[in-house]
């Protein structure tokens, strides 16, 4: 039996060509997983980022909680003492109220300071 060379080099190019598209193929997929693995990048990066987030509000929480109990001492002292006539009412609330303003003041430079981050 004889093989006529145009069907051989015809068998040897549709080999060629299903050689190429499986390593086209191969190459995508391993461009696939490149792409794959720089989301998971990004999304890690993400998962870190919220987690400071996360760790950073229960500072300023806790911060808070322990200022409303020394707030809270305070006002029980101030009122023993106004109570008791040790203290005048005067004195404490133009302290209550200077306290007051530098929290207001202090609350607004750190929502400034939150908004400045924010924008970077």
């Amino acid at each position: 039996m004889r093989i006529d060379p145009t069907q051989l080099q015809s068998s040897q190019e549709a080999q060629f060509a299903s050689t190429q598209a499986f390593i086209s193929d191969v190459q995508s997929a391993r461009n696939g997983v490149a792409s794959a693995q720089q989301g998971l990048a990004v999304n890690e990066a993400s998962v870190a980022s919220v987690r400071q987030q996360v760790i950073a509000q229960a500072d300023r929480r806790r911060s808070r909680s322990g200022r409303f109990e020394c707030r809270s001492a305070e006002l029980k002292r101030a009122t023993e003492l106004i109570e008791k006539g040790v203290a005048s009412r005067f004195d404490y609330d133009a302290g209550a109220r200077d306290r007051s303003k530098r929290q207001r003041l202090r609350w607004i430079r750190e929502i400034q300071s939150r908004i400045a981050k924010a924008r970077r």
